[in-house]
């Protein structure tokens, strides 16, 4: 490894590390380094020495990504990589943020050892509302800067035994920069204030409309994801949700409502992409973590109702999730009670609601009969 190269860990190298990170950070000329829990996958990247990232809709030229190491976590080699890095990025899903604790632990360690005065800077890169949480619990911000990026790329793979990939033409990472108190050197980040409103803007637009998509898709019959976003019944879902999600997000968020229109208008765009070859299994799966108080449903839901706003739809995508997990024996308890425990909502009139409307998808109504129930 070249001492004079930036060097850039990259814990996680799946879809977003290896197809949207990796090919940012090799614009800057960085010595990438993988790690990842998953061997095969790390065997397969020593040993194929590089990969290809095509882009949908093949306007840009390929990108080679090569000269890259990988390790495992539990290797020593790791420790150290992370121990002399400059810049670490996560790619491992929010909630699996906790398990890499240890193994930075231990190169913080390591790193004061070798006498490196200059700051490990951590940037997390998944979509959640507080991805670093569990790294400022452990206290790991008094040893390093840490600070959280955004994800807006839909990186796929083109199968399971390739390490070839396919992603948007999407070209940076807004990043916190109140978090890391200074401007990254790094032509694919962009430095955002406020970016706590940006995130749960984004979880609580996009992720809502996928959650649509996704599961009223699945009701449907659909197994790709931009057939799904095009048909006329969930058109007109989207349609009737975005009114109430762009009205309480804007009123929120203190935002300009056409600002907030037109992000809204991007996530759909973005959605009925036919270009972008993505499932409905994929958007579907983890179907209890996004019915929690603070994800993408339940938190839109609040925000409509804190701000007087038509929940009529919203609930209708609640119960379609909740229908969702009932048909793929995802539920331990009844749907009120995971209602009244996950979801965290309170009023038995509200519960009803929604239990009201997972009856409706029970009974197998057509899409089109429920919107009508909705607009009476």
């Amino acid at each position: 490894m070249s001492s004079k190269q930036t060097t850039s860990i990259i814990i996680g190298a799946g879809q977003t590390g290896r197809g949207f990170i990796a090919p940012l950070l090799k614009e800057d000329e960085h010595q990438i380094i993988f790690i990842d829990k998953d061997k095969e996958l790390i065997q397969t990247l020593s040993n194929k020495e590089q990969y290809k990232v095509r882009y949908f809709g093949d306007k840009l030229l390929p990108c080679t990504v090569k000269d890259y190491y990988a390790f495992l976590p539990t290797e020593d080699f790791a420790i150290t990589a992370i121990a002399k890095a400059d810049y670490i990025f996560t790619a491992v899903g929010e909630e699996q943020i906790k398990n890499i604790i240890p193994l930075i632990r231990k190169s913080l360690e390591v790193r004061k050892s070798m006498k490196i005065d200059s700051p490990l800077i951590l940037v997390t890169c998944e979509n959640g509302v507080n991805p670093k949480k569990a790294l400022i619990e452990a206290d790991l911000n008094k040893k390093m800067i840490i600070t959280e990026g955004i994800v807006f790329c839909t990186t796929l793979s083109k199968n399971k035994n390739n390490l070839d990939l396919y992603s948007e033409d999407f070209d940076y990472i807004p990043y916190d920069v109140e978090a890391s108190g200074k401007h990254f050197n790094l032509s694919g980040f962009k430095p955002i204030s406020k970016f706590k409103n940006l995130i749960e803007r984004k979880i609580f637009t996009y992720n809502c409309y996928s959650a649509c998509i996704s599961y009223i898709g699945d009701y449907i019959g659909y197994s790709n994801y931009a057939e799904a976003a095009n048909d006329k019944d969930i058109n007109k879902l989207l349609h009737l949700l975005s009114k109430p999600v762009n009205q309480s997000i804007a009123t929120h968020y203190k935002v300009p409502i056409k600002e907030q229109e037109l992000f809204s208008e991007q996530a759909i765009s973005k959605f009925k992409n036919k270009e972008i070859k993505d499932t409905i299994a994929r958007n579907t799966r983890d179907v209890h973590r996004k019915l929690l108080p603070n994800e993408r449903l339940i938190k839109p839901l609040s925000l409509m109702k804190q701000y007087k706003q038509s929940t009529n739809i919203i609930e209708l995508i609640i119960a379609a999730a909740l229908h969702f997990g009932s048909m793929n024996n995802q539920w331990t308890e009844s749907i009120d009670g995971i209602l009244k425990n996950t979801c965290k909502i309170d009023s038995v009139k509200e519960r009803e609601k929604i239990i009201q409307k997972y009856h409706w998808f029970q009974k197998n109504l057509p899409v089109e009969v429920m919107i009508n129930e909705e607009n009476k």
